[in-house]
Formats: C-alpha cells, structure tokens, sequence
C-alpha cells in the first residue's frame, strides 16, 4: 500500500462507455504518475455508494412531502433533474444522455470520496474526473510535484461576470460576502498534514442539510462554493498542482473517447505515440 491515493469516479450507466473511460483517460493518469516517480495507489469508483443513494430517497421523500407553495420555493433546475427519467432519448445507451438524478448522484459521490480518504491510511489524495486530457504538472510549480504540498487544491475560479450559479447561490445566503470567486470539482488535493480543517466541513451530512435548504445544492460545486465561503475557506484554496485540459462537453467527451478507442484498437504502436499529441492534431 501507498502512502498516497488518486481517486477517480467513473460511473456511467453505459457500462461499455464507462471501460472505454477507465481503459483510455485513466490508464493515461497511471502513466503519467509513473513518468513522475510517484508511488500511488488508484481507487476507481465506478458504482454509487449506498450512502449517497440513500441520501438521494430520502430528499426525494423530504421534497415530495413539501406543500405546493413550499415546493416551488425549494425547486430548481436541480431538483428538476432529481425527477427525471431518462427512458425519453433514443441516444441514450450511446451519449449517456439525459442528464438526471444519476448524474447528480455521480456529483456528490465526491463527498463521500472525501470522507472515504480520511478514514483512510493515506496522507494525502489526488482526485480526478474521469474525462481529463493532457495531465501533467502546472508551470506554476517550480520544482517537481510531491505529494507533501502543504495547501489545500481546489482552485479558485473567478466569476468575471459575477452570474454563475455558483455565487450568485452564496451571495443569496451571504449578502455581504465578497464572493467573486467559486470552486469547481473536476479535481482537488488534500493533505491530512494541513487539513484546513476540511474532513469536519465538506461531509456528507452538512451537504445534505443544504439539499434541504435549497435545491441547488444539489449541484455539488455550488455546495462547495458556499461551504467554502462560509468556513472562510475560499482564500486559502491555492491552484490544484497539476495542469489538465477538459474534454468538452458531455457529447465532445463521448466523441473523443470513442476516437481515442478506435485509434487504439487500429494501431500497434499506440503506447508509443504521445496519444494527446495526436488526437488534437487529428
């Protein structure tokens, strides 16, 4: 076993879809921690855990007892998306389309990921989405990345427009926060030396009290942007220490990564070839 971890959720309800992520994006992160020197264990969750889908009926019961003016009060697109089925898109075993209450599940399995790494032996993490390109370290580390890094990596966002949803949420509740900057959760760092106190802030349970508060917590950025703000936590975030660029959209992604499959299927020599390099040449 490692000293560190890099966890990765990659749960589509298209299971062939899924492997294609695990066996192309993934393999690419292994490799390049290898290029790295870093010894690292991979933890891959590619199922919901049950906590987070007990959660889930459990706001579902909670929004369908709410009286009509109560539910409207409490509705967003998010809790919209809760109430969804997906049997309505003919494309949906290819494109994994619509996005629904799956997808929201998939989000805020990142909490439990959170939770699971400190009852863990690790001292430190690495998380990663699964739909990440060109993963190598930022320009903005002077010396090689470690994992002793002594911040706590979730980068910062501005909201140049002061619109996302991700503030204009935190400004509701905090109407005299500065808050012109959000968090996003396609990847984070953290140390257990220098915690920032985050094992007792971004849990499960406090997370579920906001889904209660309001729906669009159910978004799990918008939740970490507010948790982030209100424990005062937002300026001491420092940019996450390893640079990536983001596959696109959820088609673009699928697109990608089924371009990447059959390149790799068709050519002998893929593990030879700088596969990023490649596929935006092509």
């Amino acid at each position: 076993m490692a000293k560190n971890v890099v966890y990765c959720l990659c749960c589509y309800t298209n299971k062939t879809l899924q492997q294609k992520f695990i066996d192309i994006i993934i393999s690419d992160y292994k490799n390049v921690f290898n290029k790295l020197n870093l010894d690292v264990d991979f933890k891959i969750i590619t199922t919901i855990p049950d906590i987070i889908t007990n959660s889930f009926t459990d706001i579902k019961d909670f929004y369908n007892k709410k009286s009509l003016i109560e539910k409207e009060k409490w509705e967003s697109r998010h809790s919209a998306e809760l109430f969804t089925l997906s049997t309505n898109c003919d494309n949906q075993l290819e494109h994994d389309f619509p996005r629904n209450e799956h997808s929201l599940k998939v989000w805020n399995t990142k909490f439990y990921i959170i939770e699971d790494f400190f009852k863990s032996n690790y001292d430190a993490m690495i998380y990663l989405d699964c739909d990440l390109s060109k993963l190598r370290p930022t320009k903005f580390y002077k010396y090689k990345f470690t994992f002793n890094e002594d911040i706590l990596g979730f980068t910062p966002h501005w909201d140049k427009k002061g619109k996302r949803n991700h503030t204009t949420i935190t400004k509701k509740y905090f109407p005299n926060m500065k808050t012109t900057h959000f968090i996003k959760g396609g990847s984070f760092y953290i140390n257990k030396k220098r915690s920032f106190n985050i094992e007792n802030i971004v849990t499960i349970d406090n997370v579920v009290k906001l889904w209660k508060k309001d729906s669009w917590f159910l978004r799990e950025e918008i939740a970490l942007t507010y948790l982030f703000h209100k424990y005062e936590l937002i300026d001491k975030t420092k940019a996450f220490p390893l640079y990536y660029k983001h596959l696109g959209s959820r088609y673009d992604k699928i697109q990608a990564i089924n371009k990447l499959s059959t390149y790799k299927l068709e050519h002998k020599d893929y593990d030879k070839i700088n596969m990023w390099d490649w596929y935006y040449e092509n």
